[in-house]
């Protein structure tokens, strides 16, 4: 499936596999803090957001990921805030889903503070 505009749909996706589900984008708004970010969360679902992606962000197993000052800037990448906690101490932090499958990370998932300067951009995005 191509999503190419006028183009209709086969019954299979472009890896042969059967389709489920098709979403369409309804619209989709800048995020510009934390608390907008929450807000969407938790009336929406999860964020769309750009990151600055670190070399040792690879090497992450739990905890708050935090770059090492050592680590190489590698770019902005994609990632999914699904939600947020807050630590003993009172460190609040973003539940973040990773595209490197589930063998990486927290099965799939790091953490980021929600103070922290990570964060290029968020999006919500409304689907219909």
């Amino acid at each position: 499936m191509t999503g190419k505009p006028g183009e209709t749909c086969g019954d299979l996706c472009d890896d042969k596999s059967e389709i489920t589900k098709v979403y369409n984008i309804a619209g989709y708004k800048k995020l510009n803090n934390k608390n907008e970010i929450k807000e969407f969360i938790l009336k929406h679902g999860s964020v769309v957001a750009n990151i600055e992606f670190y070399s040792d962000l690879l090497l992450y197993t739990k905890g708050i990921y935090t770059p090492n000052k050592k680590s190489i800037y590698l770019g902005t990448r994609s990632v999914k805030l699904v939600g947020w906690n807050v630590e003993d101490d009172g460190d609040e932090f973003w539940i973040v889903a990773n595209s490197f499958g589930i063998s990486w990370g927290m099965t799939g998932y790091f953490n980021i503070l929600t103070d922290g300067d990570l964060i290029v951009e968020a999006y919500g995005v409304d689907l219909a």
